[in-house]
């Protein structure tokens, strides 16, 4: 089956039968915004129009899986296994199975990864999960993507950020704020964005400099 994607080109859309989280996926050759956004729609190939905001709102929802891993990834708290956790992760893949195996229903099974997303999100900002815990959400995070591919990879960072950075991380340590913002507006004329949390700074790539 194929179906084309404003901006994105040809969709094509193939079902596996020997993936060891599910016994159908549907793999998408696209940006993972618009990847995403024909997931939702491939199951009707003949009716799928994407209306102007589709890809807006799937870029969003890979904006929010990505960071929610990201997040996970540089989540650092010792304290004791969230007991509660293996039961939530254990919840999403049988969701997830469950809705693939209903006819491919994939918008089924992208709702049971995004309760995920906020569940984990929630005990993250709550500081209630260890830093095993985190892993192991994000394990089962890009389990999932193993599926969806669309998990946006970090981007390289353009030359001379990562000194940068690590100099704004020596400011903020030595409570030097106004070095600190002076060092944060230099990596967004590189096109860096950074984000402090309490486990660091965090950063992405959006728009480099160079692409106006």
């Amino acid at each position: 089956m194929q179906s084309r994607v404003e901006g994105a080109g040809v969709v094509q859309f193939q079902v596996r039968k020997d993936h060891p989280l599910l016994m159908h996926v549907g793999r998408i050759r696209a940006p993972a915004a618009g990847r995403l956004a024909a997931d939702v729609v491939v199951q009707n190939v003949d009716a799928a129009e994407f209306r102007d905001d589709t890809l807006d709102h799937a870029r969003a929802a890979v904006e929010r899986l990505s960071t929610c891993v990201a997040a996970l990834d540089g989540y650092s708290e010792s304290r004791a296994d969230d007991p509660t956790l293996e039961a939530a992760l254990t919840g999403a893949r049988d969701a997830f199975r469950a809705a693939m195996d209903d006819d491919l229903n994939v918008s089924g099974a992208l709702g049971a990864v995004f309760e995920l997303v906020r569940d984990v999100n929630r005990r993250v900002d709550a500081r209630s999960i260890s830093s095993t815990d985190a892993r192991r959400a994000a394990a089962a995070l890009r389990d999932f993507d193993t599926v969806l591919g669309v998990i946006e990879l970090p981007e390289a960072l353009p030359e001379g950020a990562a000194a940068l950075l690590e100099q704004r991380a020596a400011a903020r340590a030595a409570r030097e704020w106004a070095a600190s913002d002076q060092l944060r507006d230099q990596l967004a004329a590189l096109g860096v964005t950074v984000e402090d949390t309490r486990d660091g700074q965090r950063w992405r790539v959006s728009v480099r400099a160079a692409d106006g």
